[in-house]
Parts: structure tokens; C-alpha cells; sequence
């Protein structure tokens, strides 16, 4: 079916009366991002083809109007049903991105799981379709500065070492072994011998130097991690000499971490591609979907899934889908979904806390408004979780204090103590400029804020961005506030580190110079401190961010990841994404090449 066509339907169904809808060419052209006259060809076609009527507006600046021949839902069941005997993923997956009624939901869905999931074309070939609510950002490792970006660089590439948080040690990895001298400023790795990149070539010292150079240059956002390298050395082909330039015991877990990621020094490296040593190979990335594919030379272990295909969809209906397995017919187990009607979903949930917040951050950079303390004090106790979770109809609130849920207590707010802070401030109504990602959870929230400010007197004005912008130094400078989240590694230490020098997060970027200092400095104490003593820095910084009332903490998200039952080994990764890696399936076939029962 002609998407121009759904495109269409979906922008003018809310105001769609019998059938018919009254428009304006440019309004049309907007929809379809071309020019009025190529509108009104497609829309003659539309008509030709039996589509839809379309009565051309009599006079300049009259509207025109559409006829519709069938319902909306109608034609959305049929070319949900028509991309699935085509098996025609790209036009099933811009269909969801459509903006339907909720309500239709559950029946449109339904006939998508029979194809989205786990597929075996042959008995040796499965190809796992998993749905996530992100495009694609920056795969670059040394500038990856979102999640989802980052899940992807580590499944690309390697690292020299690994970090195993439960035993709070170093494993070998791309390097075989290392040393370093007493004071950790001397550190060589000895790599492991016939590593082969995604194009074969076995990986070398010269490769080491190279990834870990680049990562140096001052326009990279993961420069942090490098800047305590004086010189890289090759000694031989398998070994690396790095000299730091002060003592830092905490590098080995600086080399664990997925932007230091090693990358083919013979290969160009951008935002959409890299040549990495990984389980998987990237062989597509765009903005719907990136594609992966198993690497049969990797030197550790081949991955089970032989490709994995991530698709950017809608949050609404990726969290109805998550990771499928369709047509292999482990139907032994089943759980009732909620919807109504008390359907069976032969799916498993696993419902995980994300180790991360949401929060409120103040523009004391840039914005002379929040610089105001008693202001900021208001928007704090604007910021009502519970209030927020109960006007929104959700449940399961995890308060955030703190940047690990287990640290986390829920804070008192109210609306009096905001009146009052508000009236000690020097606020006298001026717009409050609030940035939100644009997703439908972020909007929801900036609402109710919005609303919840209006109470007191608060003019809160909203400005969605998109999740690219965060590369754009410039983007939010004439802001005040930001709505935002960050998601934590499993190496909490090195997280707290990366979201306060990474350049192109909000912390460093938008709070003043002389906050960041005094953060800084304990960040740095951090690198020779002992565990328990790196802890207490830790928290110690959280509380330098409560008392100066830096950022207002949210809270916790839940996380509810549905899998196909004939999926086994569920894990997560460090960045609470399934591990693809670590998923096996009981084979479809027996070994005669028959289905299994």
C-alpha cells in the first residue's frame, strides 16, 4: 500500500468527520516533505488509484477536501496484513511509527507478532528482529555518548580489557595480558595473536595507538578517558607501551570502558560505521534500523543469533513486541497480557530497574534566570514525584536521590513550599525555557511540569529536541532547564566520571564553571582512592549536587522486556540492553530437517 497514502490518513484522522477532511495544499506538502505542486500530483494519483476523492479548492486560498473510501483502521489492517505476506519489513516498521489511536493498539499488533522475532529461513540460520524506541545516533566510538549508541560500538568492537563488576576485577580481553609499574603510571598490554578485524586483517599495536590517539583529539567527547596519556608506543607488533602522565591506578578500567573500543587504523571511522573486532559485524545503519551479523572469525565465542536486526519504532508499540521469536513453535507457556479480552502472549517479561535516573537539570551556565537560587529551590519543590505518578495514572515509582536506585531515598515536595520559595526569588514572570526530548514519555512529563508551574505563578514554555542535537555544542544555550536521563554502566564509578566530563552531556555543559571545579577535583581524587573511599567521593559529589541545588533527582525508570519463550540465556549487558551475544534458541529443525514438535 501506497505510504504516502497512510501518511496522509494519519496526519488528518483526528479531525476527520464521515469520511471527509478539509485541508490546504502546504499543509499536505508539510506532511509529505515536498513541494505544493508535487502534493497535488500525488494526491491526483491517490484519486486515480481509487484510494481516496480528492475536490481541489475553487478559488485562491479555498481549502480543498478529501473523500475517503474506507475506514482508516480498515486500511491499516490491510497493509499490516499486505507487509506481512510481502514480508516487507521496512513498510511494516513505517506503519508503526504512524501516529494511530492507542486503542487500536492491541488488534494491530497482534497479526505483527507472527513475523517480528526470531526466523529461521534454513535450519542454521536465525535472524533475531528486536524492536528499540532509538535511532541511531553516533557510532563513533570515541564521540558514542548515548546508550543505545554505545550497546552497539561494544558489540562492533573490543575493548583491551574487560571489567567484571560482581568481582570488582580486571579481565584480559582483546589484550592477552598486562603489566603496570608500582605507581600505575607505565602500563603495557601484550595483545592476544591472530585477532582478525571485520575485514580480516589481524589486529596489531599500531591499532591500539591509533584508537587510543584519536580518542585524544580535543573534539572527541569520550577525550576524557585519554587525557591522562602522555605517550603510546608500539614496541612490537603485539605489544603496547601507554605512559601516563601522573599516577592512576583506575586506567585499567578506563581500557574496559566502550569508548575506548579498538578500531582499524586502515579503515575510515564515522558516525554510521567502524571496523571493529566484535561478535558482530555492522553490514546497515540508518535511522530505522541498524543490522548485524555474526562474525565467524571472532576469537572468542561466536555468537549463537546469526543476525540481529534492531528497529527504531514508536514507544508505545515497541513496548507491546520487544524481542519476538515467530514461527519456531515453543508454545509450551504462556502468560495473559493484560489487554482486554484476557488474550495469551507467548512471551516472557522481565521486568529490570533501570540503573539510572531522570531528572531536572538547571542551565546555571548560560541562563542568568537560574542562577537565581531561591528559583531554583521553587522548580524543586515543584517537582512532586508521587504527585506526578498519580495525575499520570503509572505505578511503580522508584524516587530518585542518587545516581544507583539502592542509594536512593524519596524526597517531601510540595506546592506551598514552591509558592514560597517563588515569592524569595526575583522571578517576576518571565518565560521559563524547558527542553525535553521528543518521546511521548518526556512530553507527558513536561506537561504535567508545565501545568504543575502554572499553579504558582510559573510560565514554563517547552522545546522538544531531538536525541542527535545532544552533539550540537550550541543546542540549548538559551535554555533554563533541561528534562533529561542518564543510564549508568555496571561500573558505577566510571559512570559518575563520564557524565560529568563528557562534553556533550548536560552536566558539564550546562552547569557553571564554578560547580564543575570543586566536582572535578573530587572526580580526580577518585582515581587513586580505594573502593570504599571512591564510594564516599561518590556520594559525596551527589551531596555537593543536593545542596546547591544543581539538579532536582526524578526518578528510577522500570524497564519491562518482553522475550519469546523459546529464548534462552537472558542476560544483560553493562548498558541493561539484552545480551544478544549470550541468547541461544532450541534449534527449529531436528536433525533430519524436520520442524521440532
Amino acid at each position: 500500500m501506497n505510504t504516502d497514502y497512510l501518511d496522509m490518513r494519519a496526519h488528518f484522522y483526528p479531525r476527520e468527520s464521515e469520511g471527509r477532511v478539509r485541508f490546504r495544499l502546504d499543509e499536505l506538502a508539510a506532511v509529505w516533505k515536498c513541494s505544493s505542486k508535487q502534493a497535488k500530483r500525488k494526491l491526483k494519483k491517490l484519486d486515480e488509484s481509487g484510494c481516496c476523492s480528492y475536490v481541489p479548492g475553487r478559488g485562491r486560498g479555498n481549502c480543498s477536501e478529501i473523500r475517503f473510501r474506507s475506514l482508516f483502521q480498515d486500511d491499516l489492517d490491510a497493509a499490516i496484513r499486505h507487509s506481512l505476506l510481502a514480508k516487507n519489513m521496512d513498510l511494516l516498521m513505517h506503519i508503526l511509527q504512524l501516529p494511530c489511536p492507542k486503542q487500536w493498539s492491541g488488534q494491530l499488533l497482534r497479526p505483527i507478532h507472527e513475523l517480528l522475532g526470531l526466523q529461521a529461513p534454513d535450519p542454521i540460520t536465525d535472524v533475531l528482529q528486536a524492536i528499540v524506541t532509538l535511532p541511531v545516533t553516533n557510532l563513533d566510538p570515541a564521540q558514542a555518548s548515548v546508550t543505545y549508541d554505545l550497546m552497539l560500538v561494544s558489540l562492533i568492537g573490543d575493548t583491551l580489557l574487560r571489567y567484571d563488576a560482581k568481582r570488582d576485577q580486571l579481565l584480559p580481553h582483546l589484550a592477552a595480558a598486562w603489566e603496570t609499574d608500582a605507581d600505575c603510571r607505565t602500563w603495557t598490554v601484550y595483545l592476544r595473536k591472530q585477532v582478525r578485524f571485520h575485514h580480516r586483517r589481524p589486529l596489531t599495536s599500531g591499532d591500539v595507538k591509533f584508537s587510543l590517539e584519536r580518542l585524544m583529539r580535543p573534539d572527541c567527547a569520550n577525550r576524557w578517558l585519554t587525557e591522562d596519556i602522555g605517550t603510546v608506543d608500539c614496541m612490537n607488533p603485539l605489544t603496547v607501551r601507554i605512559v601516563l602522565k601522573r599516577p592512576n591506578p583506575l586506567f585499567g578500567r578506563f581500557l574496559a570502558a566502550a569508548p575506548t573500543t579498538i578500531v582499524a587504523e586502515d579503515t575510515p571511522v564515522h558516525d554510521k560505521h567502524f571496523t571493529g573486532t566484535g561478535p558482530y559485524m555492522l553490514t546497515e545503519c540508518n535511522r530505522l534500523k541498524a543490522v548485524l551479523e555474526a562474525f565467524d572469525d571472532y576469537f572468542g565465542l561466536r555468537p549463537y543469533i546469526d543476525t540481529v536486526q534492531f528497529w527504531h519504532m514508536r514507544a508505545d508499540a515497541a513496548h507491546q513486541i520487544g524481542y519476538r521469536l515467530a514461527g519456531i513453535g515453543a508454545q509450551s507457556e504462556a502468560m495473559r497480557n493484560g489487554d482486554e479480552g484476557g488474550e495469551i502472549d507467548e512471551v516472557a517479561v522481565e521486568e529490570r530497574i533501570e540503573q539510572g535516573f531522570r531528572f531536572l537539570l538547571f542551565n546555571t551556565r548560560h541562563a542568568g534566570l537560574m542562577q537565581d537560587r531561591a528559583l531554583r529551590h521553587a522548580i524543586h519543590e515543584l517537582c512532586d514525584v508521587e504527585a506526578m505518578w498519580r495525575d499520570l495514572g503509572r505505578s511503580g515509582l522508584v524516587p530518585a536521590s542518587h545516581f544507583i536506585p539502592g542509594k536512593s531515598k524519596p524526597f517531601a515536595r510540595s506546592l506551598r513550599k514552591a509558592r514560597h520559595w517563588l515569592a524569595q526569588s526575583g522571578y517576576k514572570g518571565q518565560e521559563v525555557h524547558l527542553s525535553l526530548l521528543d518521546l511521548p514519555a518526556a512530553w507527558e512529563e513536561g506537561l504535567w511540569l508545565k501545568r504543575r508551574a502554572a499553579r504558582i505563578g510559573l510560565n514554563l514554555v517547552l522545546h522538544p529536541y531531538a536525541l542527535d542535537e545532544l552533539y550540537d555544542s550550541s543546542a540549548g544555550e538559551r535554555m533554563d532547564l533541561s528534562l533529561s536521563g542518564y543510564v549508568s554502566t555496571h561500573d558505577p564509578l566510571l559512570s559518575m566520571m563520564g557524565a560529568f566530563h563528557n562534553p556533550v552531556l548536560p552536566f558539564r555543559k550546562w552547569m557553571a564553571s564554578e560547580h564543575i571545579h570543586p566536582i572535578d577535583g573530587m572526580l580526580e581524587q577518585m582515581k587513586e582512592a580505594a573502593p570504599l573511599a571512591g564510594e564516599a567521593l561518590g556520594d559525596n559529589i551527589i551531596r555537593y549536587l543536593h545542596d546547591n541545588m544543581l539538579l532536582v533527582f526524578l526518578y528510577h525508570p522500570r524497564h519491562w522486556h518482553r522475550f519469546d519463550l523459546t529464548l534462552r540465556h537472558i542476560q544483560f549487558d553493562p548498558f541493561a540492553f539484552p545480551d544478544v551475544t549470550a541468547l541461544w534458541v532450541r534449534p527449529a529443525w531436528t536433525a533430519e530437517g524436520m520442524r521440532q514438535p
